[in-house]
C-alpha cells in the first residue's frame, strides 16, 4: 500500500517538469486526492479488521474465564441465582408445612395435656379411695 503511495507521488513529482504551474497543480492535487482516498480505504479497513479482531479476542477471552470456572467448580451467575430461586421455593413449602404442622400440633398438644389431666385426676381419685379404706380399716 504505501509502495503505491511512493509510486504516485514520484510519477506526480516526475510530471511537474513536463507541466505548467496550473497544470502542475491540479495534477499534485489529484494524486493528493487518489493518496487521501487509498489511506482513507487503508483506515476503514484497519477500523473493520480491528472490531473483528476485538470480538474475536473478547469470546476467545469469556471462554477461557468459562473453562477456568469449569475447571474450579465454581458456580456461575445463573446458577447461584437458580440455587437462590429452589431455596425461596423450598423455604415456602417448609413454612406451609410447618404451619400445618404447628396447628396439627397445637390440637394434639390439647389433647395430651387433657389426656394428662384426667389420668392425674383419675390417679388421685384412686390414691384417696385406697387413703379412706386404710383409714377405715379395711
Amino acid at each position: 500500500m504505501l509502495d503505491d503511495i511512493r509510486k504516485k507521488m514520484e510519477a506526480g513529482i516526475g510530471s511537474l517538469s513536463k507541466q505548467g504551474p496550473d497544470e502542475l497543480g491540479a495534477a499534485v492535487l489529484g494524486k493528493a486526492r487518489e493518496a487521501a482516498e487509498q489511506l482513507s480505504g487503508l483506515a476503514a479497513g484497519m477500523v473493520e479488521w480491528s472490531a473483528a479482531a476485538r470480538e474475536r479476542l473478547s469470546g476467545d477471552v469469556r471462554d477461557l474465564v468459562a473453562r477456568c470456572v469449569d475447571d474450579m467448580g465454581l458456580v456461575t451467575h445463573k446458577e447461584l441465582d437458580a440455587l437462590g430461586k429452589r431455596v425461596t421455593r423450598l423455604e415456602k413449602a417448609a413454612a406451609a408445612r410447618g404451619s400445618g404442622a404447628a396447628a396439627g400440633g397445637t390440637a394434639t398438644r390439647k389433647a395430651a395435656t387433657s389426656k394428662a389431666a384426667s389420668a392425674k385426676s383419675a390417679s388421685a381419685r384412686r390414691s384417696s379411695t385406697r387413703s379412706m379404706r386404710e383409714s377405715s380399716g379395711r
